[in-house]
């Protein structure tokens, strides 16, 4: 609409700088983005997680004889007793023990073809005996044939179940008592050689 003369301007030039100024500053604030706090410590954000870490340590078992060689006398027909000694550690309380034994073999003759073998007296068993142990101890049948040592065969007891004294571990002497049985009234002189294995078994699901 045209503006009368003498009519004031509605928008006096002396308040042009002014509303020009405005203008900006209303476009400024419309184009800052707007950042609001994630909480209440000054803006900062924080997250955690947690995970779990489990070690499966793996039962561990060692089993060393302490009398490597047993030497023993005999001059006639009777039973042989053979005490044999091993040391057993485990990282488990608890631990079956089986006995492998061999008959008495003539060293010149290992295979028996000549000289006879001196067999087990199956019929007594096996003593085992551990000490330091709070469970266990006693005679094990043989069960049935076990695994050859050193191409002797072997017949194998059952397993006894040994308790240590201290939970989570195993430490004893074992004392193992085998007989063998010499019925023949007149064998060759020299040695005979017999085989006796003890295994040690440890299962993780026992304390």
């Amino acid at each position: 609409m045209p503006r009368l003369l003498g009519q004031p301007h509605p928008f006096p030039l002396s308040r042009g700088p002014f509303l020009a100024a405005a203008g900006a500053v209303a476009v400024c604030l419309l184009l800052l983005p707007l950042f609001l706090p994630a909480d209440g410590h000054g803006g900062v954000s924080r997250a955690s997680a947690v995970t779990t870490a489990i070690l499966d340590f793996e039962p561990q078992i060692a089993v060393q004889t302490l009398t490597p060689t047993v030497f023993m006398r005999q001059s006639g027909a009777g039973d042989i007793e053979g005490n044999l000694e091993f040391e057993v550690e485990a990282n488990t309380s608890s631990v079956s023990m089986m006995v492998e034994a061999t008959g008495l073999h003539f060293s010149r003759d290992l295979e028996g073809r000549e000289v006879a073998p001196i067999p087990l007296r199956r019929e007594a068993g096996v003593g085992i005996e551990a000490p330091e142990a709070s469970l266990g101890g006693g005679r094990v049948s043989f069960e049935g044939p076990g695994d050859p040592i050193d191409s002797l065969p072997s017949d194998k007891t059952e397993a006894m179940l040994f308790q240590g004294r201290t939970p989570y571990r195993f430490s004893s002497r074992v004392l193992v008592t085998v007989l063998w049985d010499q019925d023949e009234p007149v064998k060759p002189a020299g040695q005979y050689v017999g085989r006796v294995k003890l295994t040690c078994i440890v299962d993780p699901t026992l304390p």
